[in-house]
């Protein structure tokens, strides 16, 4: 009997391991305000606050350590994807995958099983399309890849059109000049000394001296001969995958009062940028000097602390939920005759919280102090008229 109870118990402690690391987590602001952290959907704290900036994903969370500033990749679960030791990661927003950056090369992931397509490898990313992308090795030698983690065109060629037609200029090592299909096959011979991008037409010019220019179709054959100058194909500069995210500050939950107290009363100046990030203003009505002119007009002084002439401050913790919902009371500092229950009854009278945001509405971890003196206050617990 006592074996099956055993049994029991371990299963029992088995499923709920189980069920604990099945649920989706949430974001939370530390006490501190800066950094971040993850909970449960039971605002229980999964992942202890060490990050810097976290951004929701479709498969899950992309995260930027506070210690390192590196970048890296959770699930919805909390599992690591991609570990935090990354540069930078950008998106390829078609295909759902990241670019990582690691000593300044660029590798390729898939955020949703955590493989590596590209160990990081290429000096820079030029264009990017739906299905391929154009990229440049510490070599100088350019190519295209796929999403599927192969080579569309090897990274063998000084020169590259970074373009979506039918036709490709390219020039080999050896700095001859021929073109290169969809397909990554080459399609007219590297046989000349210089040439021109096809553009939207049938034809373009190449010569083999430099001197003599012809014009030649899609299929390398030769049209006529060119007696005018040909101008130079015009430059253009290379693309980054992404525009980076830039960083927002943290905005605080703080308590939504009826009365103003000579603070701003209403929610502060909170811009929505591209990424959906917060840019905001320092607000004044910060939560501590907010909560202390509402402890002075509606804190009700125990009688018996006041007898046993009590001084000092109950510090208490608490969660703000992404609702506003005032959750998780917990006396960190505390006094005694009745100070604690009426330190938690002022929290709770509170008529509302605005919840805090970064890059939306977040949950977030508090603290207040709410001070109790006995010479302020009569014997009924009301506090004395002063010109405070």
């Amino acid at each position: 009997m006592k074996t099956d109870l055993k049994w029991m118990l371990l299963l029992i402690g088995c499923l709920s391991v189980q069920l604990s690391f099945g649920q989706t987590l949430k974001p939370f602001v530390a006490l501190d305000g800066v950094r971040l952290g993850f909970m449960n959907e039971t605002y229980q704290v999964v992942n202890p606050p060490t990050y810097y900036s976290i951004y929701k994903q479709r498969f899950g969370y992309r995260v930027k350590e506070s210690a390192t500033r590196n970048e890296g990749y959770l699930s919805e679960t909390g599992k690591v994807m991609i570990p935090c030791k990354y540069q930078e990661l950008k998106k390829w927003k078609t295909q759902g995958l990241f670019w990582i950056r690691e000593n300044n090369l660029w590798g390729l992931a898939d955020p949703k099983n955590g493989k590596i397509i590209f160990k990081p490898q290429f000096l820079r990313v030029h264009t990017v399309h739906q299905q391929t992308a154009y990229v440049t090795n510490v070599k100088g030698l350019k190519g295209i890849i796929k999403a599927n983690g192969a080579f569309l065109v090897p990274v063998i060629y000084k020169e590259l059109e970074d373009d979506n037609k039918a036709l490709l200029l390219a020039r080999n090592q050896q700095g001859e000049y021929g073109y290169i299909n969809q397909q990554g096959k080459i399609a007219i011979p590297f046989i000349y000394a210089d040439a021109r991008q096809f553009w939207n037409s049938q034809h373009t010019y190449v010569t083999k001296d430099k001197k003599h220019w012809i014009l030649i179709d899609t299929a390398g054959k030769k049209l006529k001969d060119v007696a005018y100058e040909i101008p130079p194909d015009p430059v253009k500069d290379d693309d980054t995958p992404e525009i980076v995210i830039k960083y927002r500050e943290i905005l605080k939950a703080y308590p939504v009062l009826k009365k103003d107290y000579g603070f701003k009363k209403y929610a502060p100046n909170v811009i929505r940028d591209r990424q959906g990030d917060f840019k905001t203003e320092n607000y004044q009505g910060d939560l501590q000097p907010l909560m202390r002119y509402f402890v002075m007009d509606n804190l009700h002084f125990p009688r018996k602390a006041r007898r046993k002439k009590v001084q000092g401050k109950v510090k208490l913790q608490f969660i703000i939920t992404e609702n506003g919902a005032l959750k998780h009371i917990r006396v960190s500092e505390g006094l005694e005759y009745g100070c604690n229950e009426e330190a938690i009854r002022l929290l709770r009278a509170v008529p509302a919280w605005s919840p805090a945001r970064h890059h939306g509405l977040v949950t977030s971890m508090n603290m207040v102090e709410i001070a109790f003196d006995y010479t302020k206050y009569n014997r009924k617990g009301i506090r004395k008229k002063t010109n405070e």
